[in-house]
């Protein structure tokens, strides 16, 4: 609202000067310094941290079931007490052996790492310690979840919407439909993904919002980032696969060939993939980024594999005629 008619032009001079000088004031060069430091570090820690870590460090919600053991959670008194800056410089650099933790020293200069671990402690391990309600479960809710069927795992909670190796209900469900698979099925045997029946994608539909998608491009973010879960061949046997439950998708399984089209593969990388611990790259990456990813893995893995079907049963007609 205007204000020249409730104050003189002396009391408006007067509030002006009181604001610029309380809440507008400039930063000499060392604060400028280490705002631009603060600021590299977001970015650093948005782009390659929060997937697992969560935006506020307290492990994203998907990786507290979905890895084991979970990635750390930076607002603890453990962490606290635990991390001390040299040790979190080399877990960056290096990764963590025996966890999903991998390195980053290939990724990210000397510097950019510093960045990034002063940016965690500065923002998420310093002030009160935060208190989780969801960090302890009630008896009542472990009691109520379902029983593992394995006799490996009698007496421990199964996850709704899995099935243990071993497990009666997925047997059952194979045998009852064969045509029912485990879309995300990778190449090691052990935890099986949510079972769903195999519907056949339209492969020639293109990629969501007029994009094109450029291969070249995408190969560099999948060989940096996707390998770890997915493998440099698309098998879902990367070297953080071990980790994860259900197992990373198998692109080059006879179901992803059926269903994974360019616009799934966009829509699943842009969204995640709820009950399995792929995140939603959207928070992080353009839709040309998205693009560029679903292309080289529809191209390289996708396409591939039905080329290679076609190829096979053009060779088995040709038998079976002579």
């Amino acid at each position: 609202m205007p204000h020249k008619d409730r104050l003189s032009e002396q009391e408006i001079l007067a509030v002006v000067d009181y604001i610029r000088e309380n809440f507008m004031t400039f930063p000499d060069d060392k604060d400028s310094k280490q705002l631009a430091k603060h600021v590299g570090g977001e970015k650093i820690y948005s782009k390659h941290c929060s997937v697992c870590h969560g935006d506020k460090g307290t492990t994203a919600i998907w990786a507290r079931s979905g890895l084991n053991p979970q990635p750390r959670d930076f607002t603890t008194a453990e962490a606290r007490k635990e991390l001390t800056r040299e040790r979190m410089i080399a877990s960056v650099a290096n990764g963590r052996p025996g966890t999903a933790m991998m390195p980053h020293k290939g990724k990210l200069s000397a510097q950019e790492i510093e960045q990034v671990v002063d940016y965690i402690k500065s923002s998420f391990m310093s002030g009160p310690i935060a208190v989780r309600p969801d960090t302890q479960p009630s008896i009542a809710a472990h009691q109520n979840m379902p029983q593992s069927t394995s006799p490996r795992m009698q007496g421990h909670p199964q996850m709704p919407g899995f099935n243990m190796p071993g497990s009666s209900s997925s047997a059952s469900a194979l045998r009852a439909d064969p045509h029912r698979r485990d879309p995300h099925a990778g190449g090691i045997p052990g935890m099986t993904a949510p079972i769903g029946p195999v519907v056949s994608a339209d492969m020639k539909a293109p990629m969501p919002k007029g994009l094109k998608g450029d291969a070249s491009q995408g190969r560099q973010f999948y060989m940096s980032n996707c390998f770890s879960c997915h493998g440099v061949k698309g098998d879902g046997n990367g070297p953080r696969a071990h980790f994860n439950t259900p197992r990373p998708r198998n692109f080059t399984s006879e179901a992803s060939r059926r269903m994974l089209n360019r616009e799934r593969l966009f829509n699943s990388i842009t969204k995640g993939k709820v009950g399995t611990v792929m995140p939603a790259w959207g928070k992080v990456l353009s839709d040309q980024q998205i693009a560029n990813i679903a292309e080289f893995v529809f191209t390289a893995f996708i396409e591939q594999q039905v080329s290679n079907a076609d190829d096979q049963k053009v060779s088995l007609n040709k038998k079976k005629a002579n």
